[in-house]
């Protein structure tokens, strides 16, 4: 209840009347007594002067809105703001209520607002502070150990390498996702799918041409490797790393599966040097990739059991595999076949690929085809065997894959012809 008037209230000599003040104004605040049906009550009465001399007083049943009502008056007289001093007692518990929930942040309730107001302004309509702030956490967890891009890329590649990944595939990390940490310097948690987007599409080939989308989504796989990585470590949350992930750049674009002809591999044979002789015939007749042909060693090429052993360390899955020596390979390595040291003259499956098209490709005038000794196994074995399933684990493969590139590429009578090329013959 408000009351008005001259008079000052009672109070017991005990009770002496809490004073607020700004500057020269005084706010009084007095604790009274009542008595209703024989019960006790308390309350506070607060008392000030407003602008033209008269005496107000307003009355709380609890401190917390008498004190509020009367520092938020004290304020307001002493700035000269004669309105704001006519609170209502429910103005007052609403003024008190606002500055118990800012007290805890130690900040006033005047820059609170002016905080809300700057924020607010900058969001654009019908997006709330609380979906900011939102979005804010599940990108950055309390708690969550800040990294950048660059040493989560470090971390990666210390994991991949204590799992033995291959070293094509460290070259692979290294290189592609080198390049995706220079373009993002910054903490792995201010990623955004827009952001990746907008780069993926930016990347051009060394002439100008934008990059194919098969290229771009096998980058965004890579990304999205080392983003896993990242939630694994708790650096990210899952909800980011789906946004990224699931960018969309579009399908693949369908390609055609490249192959030699038998009289195209009847000439590099004839043409090559005999230290290239085994990779290119293991790689034509066995269908191991240019990366497993690099790391081949000789005591993996058994001529008596008639298998090449595929171990996991070099093999692209990760997977060991056997696969059996044809009649007329086992013809080609056996008068050059060594106990043991690298099938590779090179240093590495780069510097092999580049002396089989510098030298038997250009000697004997064939287009090299890239992975073609790989496609053209793959498509004559299927035709020979007509055993999909057969053919997949020869090659490392899934029978989804063998299907779905290799199948009536070529006709038995052309896979005979492949597997029926001999030396001298």
């Amino acid at each position: 209840m408000t009351q008005r008037g001259s008079s000052r209230p009672r109070s017991s000599k005990q009770d002496k009347p809490i004073i607020i003040k700004r500057g020269s104004i005084r706010v009084q605040i007095y604790r009274q007594k009542r008595v209703v049906a024989g019960v006790e009550y308390h309350q506070h009465v607060v008392v000030w002067v407003d602008a033209t001399g008269k005496r107000i007083r307003k009355t709380f049943s609890d401190l917390t809105s008498a004190t509020a009502l009367a520092e938020q008056t004290a304020t307001a007289l002493s700035r000269g703001d004669w309105a704001a001093s006519t609170f209502t007692g429910t103005d007052a518990s609403i003024y008190a209520d606002a500055c118990e929930r800012v007290a805890r942040f130690r900040v006033s309730l005047t820059e609170a607002i002016s905080e809300f107001g700057a924020a607010r302004s900058k969001l654009p309509s019908g997006v709330s502070l609380i979906e900011v702030v939102s979005d804010y956490l599940q990108r950055h967890p309390i708690g969550a150990v800040q990294k950048t891009v660059s040493e989560v890329l470090s971390e990666f590649i210390r994991d991949r390498e204590a799992a033995k990944c291959s070293t094509v595939h460290l070259r692979d990390i290294r290189s592609r996702l080198g390049q995706f940490a220079g373009a993002f310097q910054m903490p792995i948690q201010s990623l955004t799918a827009l952001l990746v987007r907008d780069w993926l599409r930016s990347l051009k080939k060394p002439n100008g041409d934008p990059l194919t989308t098969r290229t771009l989504n096998n980058l965004l796989r890579l990304i999205g490797s080392l983003l896993h990585f990242a939630r694994r470590q708790k650096y990210l949350n899952r909800d980011l790393v789906e946004e990224i992930t699931e960018i969309d750049l579009g399908r693949n674009a369908p390609t055609e599966t490249g192959i030699f002809s038998p009289e195209d591999l009847r000439k590099l044979l004839d043409h090559c040097p005999e230290d290239l002789i085994a990779p290119l015939a293991i790689g034509a007749f066995c269908g191991l990739r240019t990366s497993e042909l690099g790391r081949l060693d000789w005591r993996a090429v058994d001529l008596a059991s008639g298998f090449i052993r595929i171990e996991a360390k070099i093999a692209k899955t990760a997977s060991r595999r056997l696969i059996p020596i044809p009649d007329n390979l086992r013809e080609w390595l056996q008068p050059i076949a060594q106990k043991e040291g690298p099938i590779n003259p090179s240093t590495d499956d780069r510097g092999l690929n580049h002396r089989l098209v510098r030298g038997p490709a250009r000697s004997a005038h064939v287009a090299w085809v890239k992975n073609g000794l790989r496609h053209s196994f793959c498509s004559y074995r299927l035709a020979q065997t007509n055993n999909a399933a057969q053919v997949a684990l020869e090659a490392g493969n899934s029978t989804n894959m063998i299907f779905r590139h290799y199948r009536e590429l070529v006709t038995p009578a052309q896979a005979e012809a492949w597997f029926s090329i001999r030396p001298n013959t």
